[in-house]
């Protein structure tokens, strides 16, 4: 064998240096040989991949920590989806925003149950800025359920604010349907925060109600207290006959020849007007119960709801009053006659 050969090479070296008798030479080498037998072979390591071991370990603490937020937050949580330029194209993002600005808390006080809420803000007749939210978990916004909606100041701008909200909600026949309620101004507040109430009986019957407008004058009435829940200025005559229906009479108005729709409310059996163009409201059946209220819509020259009146019996103090809302949405109410 070659080593054995080098070997020797070796000790013949060796021997002409130190001259070492043939027969030591032959019982060196027979030592040599034998422990070479006796050496076990030794296995190479592998090299130990550390790198590899930690970058594992780390992704399982993220998974539990990830895991543990997961489990540990609420069932039902508002994901939003924001486009601030709708111009644009699509710009979202998602999650709450913080800093000032405006919330808008919107109650489903509807029979429907609601998938989404889109809410947009109009400003001059454009619209500035939109909104998403629905229910994280996938659930439906069921009637007393309610989502908030942030937007900061940037996105407002000044002046006043228009809003309308696009529902989708679950659907028979289309699997799923969208309706927008018609647009309504909301109401100065000192703290930028709004309360709307979405109300409605039927899907395409949903409208929007500002609680803060409401919140400074009492009617005592249920007929009233309807009419200002469901009339809002600006709404056309297709969305007044779909809120209320088209029992109404016509009239033209002695003061500046507009037109209105009166509306006989919660009227007794038989009931009959003693004329069909009374716009000063028929005071004696309102007394006797025979009718709980008169409303008097007026049109503008668009066919929108310019402003409204309601005459009725207080059901407390049983006075009767007229409540109207006027052009630039302020209210006002006034004694008509005492019982």
């Amino acid at each position: 064998m070659k080593q054995y050969e080098k070997m020797n090479q070796a000790f013949q070296s060796l021997n002409q240096k130190f001259d070492l008798p043939e027969q030591e030479q032959k019982e060196i080498l027979l030592k040599i040989n034998e422990r070479m037998n006796d050496t076990k072979p030794i296995k190479k390591r592998g090299s130990f991949q550390w790198k590899y071991i930690l970058a594992s370990a780390a992704t399982i603490v993220l998974l539990i920590i990830t895991s543990i937020a997961f489990m540990t937050s609420p069932n039902k949580e508002l994901v939003q989806e924001q486009d601030t330029n709708p111009d644009s194209g699509t710009n979202a993002s998602t999650g709450n925003l913080t800093g000032e600005g405006v919330t808008i808390h919107i109650t489903n006080n509807t029979t429907v149950n609601i998938d989404m809420m889109m809410v947009k803000i109009y400003q001059d007749g454009s619209m500035s800025t939109s909104q998403g939210g629905m229910n994280a978990d996938g659930s439906a916004i069921v009637p007393g359920d309610g989502l908030d909606f942030q937007f900061l100041d940037e996105e407002i701008g000044e002046g006043d604010l228009e809003l309308e909200v696009e529902l989708t909600y679950p659907s028979n026949e289309e699997g799923v349907s969208s309706f927008v309620t018609p647009r309504i101004t909301l109401s100065e507040t000192d703290e930028g925060k709004y309360s709307l109430q979405l109300k409605g009986d039927t899907e395409s019957n949903i409208y929007l109600l500002d609680e803060a407008i409401f919140a400074g004058i009492t009617t005592n009435n249920t007929s009233v207290g309807i009419a200002r829940e469901k009339i809002e200025l600006g709404l056309t005559k297709s969305e007044v006959e779909n809120l209320f229906w088209e029992d109404y009479k016509k009239g033209t108005s002695d003061v500046d020849n507009r037109e209105f729709w009166r509306y006989d409310l919660d009227t007794s059996i038989g009931y009959p007007s003693s004329d069909d163009n009374y716009e000063n409201g028929d005071i004696e059946a309102i007394k006797n119960g025979d009718i709980q209220a008169q409303v008097f819509i007026y049109w503008d020259e668009d066919n929108q709801v310019k402003n409204y009146s309601a005459i009725y019996l207080d059901q407390d103090n049983h006075h009767v009053y007229a409540y109207h809302l006027l052009s630039d949405g302020s209210e006002k109410l006034e004694l008509v006659q005492k019982k």
